[in-house]
C-alpha cells in the first residue's frame, strides 16, 4: 500500500496505461502526417510526368506517383485517425467518475448495460473499470444461473 491507500500494483498499473496512451497518441499523429505527406507528394508528383512524351510512361509515372501516393496516404489517415479516436474514447471511459458508474450499476446490472447507461461504446473499458472498483471493495459481484455476471453496489455496513 502506498501512502494515499492505492495499492503500488494498481497505482503502476495506471502509469503503464499512460505510457501505452501516449505512445498510442504519438503513433496516431504521426500516421497523419506521414498519410497527409504522402497524399501531397502523389498530387503534386504526377505533374511531373504529363511531360513525358511516351503514353505508357505518363500511365506508369501518373499510377506510381500520383495514385499509389494518394491512396497510402490516404489509408495511412484513416488508420491514424481510427487510431486516435479510439484512445480518445477509452480516455472518456477512465476519465468517468466512480460516483456515476457506481450509480450505472445500481440495482445490479452486467458491463454491457452500464456501458449502455453510462453512453459509451468502450464495453471493455468499462468493465475493467468494474472489475477495479470490485477489488476495491466498492463494488460486489454476483454471477446469475445463466452466467451472467452483474454487477452491484455494496450495501453500506
Amino acid at each position: 500500500m502506498s501512502r494515499n491507500g492505492t495499492p503500488r500494483r494498481a497505482r503502476r498499473r495506471r502509469q503503464d496505461g499512460q505510457g501505452w496512451q501516449r505512445f498510442a497518441w504519438l503513433l496516431g499523429g504521426l500516421l497523419v502526417c506521414m498519410g497527409a505527406l504522402a497524399g501531397a507528394f502523389g498530387t503534386v508528383a504526377w505533374l511531373t510526368v504529363l511531360c513525358v512524351p511516351s503514353f505508357p510512361r505518363v500511365v506508369l509515372g501518373v499510377l506510381s506517383l500520383g495514385v499509389a501516393p494518394v491512396l497510402g496516404g490516404g489509408a495511412l489517415l484513416w488508420t491514424g485517425l481510427s487510431l486516435l479516436e479510439s484512445h480518445a474514447a477509452r480516455a472518456r471511459v477512465h476519465d468517468l467518475p466512480e460516483d456515476q458508474i457506481i450509480e450505472a450499476a445500481h440495482g445490479g446490472a452486467t458491463a454491457a448495460t452500464v456501458a449502455l447507461r453510462l453512453g459509451v461504446a468502450q464495453r471493455r473499458e468499462v468493465e475493467q473499470r468494474l472489475d477495479d472498483l470490485v477489488v476495491r471493495d466498492v463494488l460486489a459481484l454476483d454471477v446469475t444461473e445463466d452466467g451472467e455476471i452483474l454487477y452491484a453496489p455494496r450495501a453500506a455496513e
